[in-house]
């Protein structure tokens, strides 16, 4: 019998995400004060669901485009990002362009050339991530149409539901959407700032801790990662091994997750400047 996913490891996040969307649904008909608890408990589960959607967005997780589909918009009522949005925004956008800072859409240089603020490049680029969405669109007309028709679709949704249950609706999704979509962004700054180069084995930080990447799906084998982006994220961990001799040490670290992020230690790499 031929597997539904086209790696038997994507039953784990696709389970994973279908059953944090049940958990959402089952919120909106207890108590409100459970309600409350167990969407800021679900808030650490959603910020992790973030990396399943970027490694579906470059590896899609079943053979089935239904299938796909469903869970993308599962996805963007738990992470703020609406089906196809990761495609034009982080593949077509970020990847194609993440050495070029003038068309990166996750750009940390300023105009100057000196490197964004933490803080400065979290709300810049979560404000923009729609707006530069549809930037990239207007160059792929067919993705802009499929990505325009599938946001119509979820906020339709979105409506009905704060229709049924304002309240909870805006407890259980709205604001966690907004509040991951702002989070994703802020972990992503540690992935290139600060690192003004076009050798791609230079371009990205690594974080190589077991525990950073088990919740973050192998997020920090970024320069495998980059080099390789529609390598299967199962496969990232052996294909770093690869060519870790071939990255610079001041790109790899090895931290607990949220422990200031990378903590990365003092390096010749232009420093962030103050806004």
């Amino acid at each position: 019998m031929k597997s539904f996913v086209k790696y038997n490891i994507d039953y784990i996040p696709c389970g994973i995400i279908i059953l944090t969307f049940m958990m959402q649904i089952a919120l909106l008909l207890i108590p409100l004060f459970w309600t409350i608890v167990g969407a800021v408990l679900l808030i650490p589960l959603q910020l992790s669901l973030v990396a399943c959607g970027h490694n579906h967005c470059h590896c899609a997780f079943s053979k089935s485009k239904n299938f796909n589909t469903f869970i993308e918009c599962i996805l963007y009522f738990q992470t703020g990002i609406s089906p196809h949005g990761w495609f034009l925004h982080h593949v077509l956008g970020h990847h194609e362009h993440y050495l070029n800072q003038e068309l990166d859409t996750s750009r940390w240089q300023k105009t100057d050339g000196s490197t964004m603020t933490r803080l400065y490049y979290t709300v810049k680029t979560t404000l923009m991530i729609y707006p530069e969405i549809v930037r990239v669109g207007r160059l792929h007309p067919k993705e802009l149409k499929r990505f325009i028709k599938m946001l119509i679709l979820c906020n339709c949704i979105l409506v009905v539901l704060l229709f049924l249950e304002p309240f909870k609706t805006l407890i259980v999704f709205i604001v966690p959407m907004l509040l991951i979509l702002l989070l994703h962004v802020e972990v992503t700054y540690d992935h290139h700032a600060g690192l003004p180069t076009d050798n791609a084995l230079e371009a990205s930080n690594n974080n190589v801790s077991k525990t950073y990447n088990l919740l973050s799906w192998n997020l920090g084998f970024h320069t495998a990662h980059h080099m390789r982006p529609g390598l299967h994220w199962s496969k990232l961990p052996h294909f770093h091994n690869t060519i870790a001799n071939q990255i610079p040490s001041i790109n790899v670290f090895d931290h607990l997750p949220f422990k200031s992020y990378f903590q990365k230690p003092e390096s010749s790499h232009n420093p962030p400047s103050d806004i």
